[in-house]
């Protein structure tokens, strides 16, 4: 029952690039050049010649890896948790839904505006894995809480070594009446 809603819920976000859509493609180019014009002074259209088909799926497809990679840390981290008796070959079948809390926690978490979606990641996920019968409350709200410290140290290891790293060359070169003459044709231009 999960692998169909899991994949019914995934549906409507990719029915405007799924390859049998041909209309798809060609409103998209002429809605983004609009939408940039206004923003960009320079022409996106060689950028945007080069999204076809290949790109979309391979985006596509790469995005399906990813969420399947976050359920993946989340089945981990589900597994080292005590209180289920069952091999953990038996709890790959939590799998599609723990896919379905650990994204709908970040997309839900995401859209409320709270700092890291604070709070909210662990309400969403907490309320699909507590009346799950091999999670129950307890069970669920601890792996909400291990999942959020698991995540923030990953992303803490990731993110401050990238912040130590010094400037690209090219980018420290831009001085100060470079970026101010750029802002007032930017603003002259009507941006």
């Amino acid at each position: 029952m999960w692998p169909r809603r899991t994949v019914g819920l995934s549906a409507p976000s990719r029915w405007c690039c799924w390859p049998e859509c041909r209309r798809c493609l060609p409103l998209f180019r002429p809605l983004v050049s609009r939408l940039v014009r206004r923003r960009v002074a320079q022409d996106v259209s060689p950028v945007l010649d080069g999204i076809h088909w290949k790109l979309l799926a391979t985006g596509w497809g790469l995005f399906t890896l990813g969420w399947w990679l976050v359920a993946s840390s989340f089945w981990a981290a589900s597994v080292a948790l005590p209180g289920d008796v069952r091999p953990a070959y038996a709890r790959l079948a939590d799998l599609p839904r723990l896919l379905v809390a650990a994204s709908l926690a970040v997309v839900l978490g995401f859209v409320s505006l709270l700092p890291g979606g604070v709070g909210v990641r662990e309400l969403v996920i907490y309320g699909i894995l507590a009346p799950a019968p091999h999670f129950g409350p307890l069970r669920a709200l601890a792996l909400a809480v291990v999942v959020r410290l698991i995540w923030l140290a990953a992303e803490l290891l990731l993110a401050v070594p990238l912040y130590l790293l010094p400037c690209h060359p090219a980018a420290s070169n831009v001085s100060q009446d470079e970026l101010a003459t750029h802002d007032r044709k930017h603003e002259e231009s009507g941006g």
